[in-house]
């Protein structure tokens, strides 16, 4: 959570200051590369950085108790994936000579808080996603923005970037957790250390979701790896948390 909002404040600094060594120009991109990554953190204005941490905070704050275990590989994987925008709007509009903001990066959130709440609420994820392809379609068919922005070019093609990295990113996720079960459901030995370490993060989703339910199925399953421990002689430990 610190690290996101060291990005925040990231952003106020070099947008209130203007630091022009970190803007994303479209001239000097290709010798001085870093700007690929610190581009977005620069706005057009106080508007415009109000508006992308209004969609950014919430966002991470909804995702923190959520990513569990994969919280390192999404931010790792989004880190990598944030000259993205950047790079689409360039190819994607001639006439843009820089890019401002993190809204990509917030597109990508979007979607994977909608791979979240298609675990529990997939009918409310496949009509926020309608609605976020919608949006998504009509600023590309129309180079416009669904809400106007006063000043400066749309970066619709950057929107678009973030929700293809959001949907990569949420496709690993989905497969390591697969793979996790599948293995888990084929390895006796890995039952009690991968099987009830899947259940116990499904709990501690629920609890971070307010279900009350949870707190005794997290109970039930320590008390499950208790009697595998004592029947295998201890070998498999694995402490509450």
């Amino acid at each position: 959570m610190r690290l996101w909002f060291l990005v925040a404040g990231l952003c106020v600094w070099a947008t209130l200051l203007s630091v022009d060594g970190l803007a994303a120009d479209r001239s000097l991109t290709a010798a001085e590369p870093w700007r690929l990554w610190t581009g977005p953190l620069r706005h057009a204005d106080g508007a415009h950085l109000l508006r992308d941490l209004s969609g950014l905070l919430p966002l991470v704050v909804f995702l923190r108790a959520r990513l569990g275990p994969t919280a390192p590989t999404t931010v790792a994987l989004l880190a990598l994936g944030l000259p993205l925008p950047v790079l689409a709007t360039f190819a994607g509009d001639p006439g843009a000579t820089g890019y401002y903001g993190v809204s990509g990066l917030v597109h990508a959130l979007c979607v994977l808080a909608l791979f979240d709440l298609a675990r529990q609420r997939l009918g409310w994820a496949l009509l926020l996603g309608a609605a976020l392809a919608a949006k998504l379609g009509f600023e590309l068919s129309t180079g416009a923005l669904w809400v106007p922005l006063d000043g400066g070019r749309p970066a619709v093609w950057g929107h678009a970037a973030g929700v293809a990295l959001g949907v990569v990113i949420g496709l690993v996720q989905a497969r390591r957790s697969a793979d996790t079960e599948q293995r888990a459901a084929g390895d006796p030995e890995l039952d009690a250390a991968g099987a009830l370490e899947v259940l116990l993060q499904r709990d501690r989703e629920d609890l971070a979701r307010g279900e009350g339910y949870a707190a005794d199925r997290v109970a039930g399953v320590h008390a499950r790896l208790g009697v595998h421990q004592r029947e295998a002689g201890g070998d498999v430990g694995c402490q509450p948390r």
